[in-house]
């Protein structure tokens, strides 16, 4: 992989970012978050909600999912284009 390929999970939290879709987070304690993620790195992600901002480390995620009103603009992601 060359240095400016992006992988699988920066192109999918890049691509929820870009287009600004909602989100729920499972945390691996059980609880969970929805709002739209405004940035990320390596090691962690800004969740944003309509009162504050989250700093959730990435090793604490269980599960990302688009909400339901998102999920068609994500139903293509990973398919190959040819």
């Amino acid at each position: 992989m060359t240095r400016h390929q992006a992988n699988v999970q920066e192109q999918f939290l890049n691509r929820l970012r870009r287009e600004k879709c909602r989100v729920s987070i499972e945390l691996l304690n059980g609880t969970a978050r929805e709002g739209r993620i405004s940035s990320f790195d390596g090691h962690c992600l800004i969740l944003n909600d309509d009162f504050t901002s989250h700093l959730i480390y990435k090793h604490a995620v269980a599960m990302l999912t688009p909400t339901e009103q998102d999920a068609p603009a994500m139903r293509d992601f990973g398919e190959e284009k040819h």
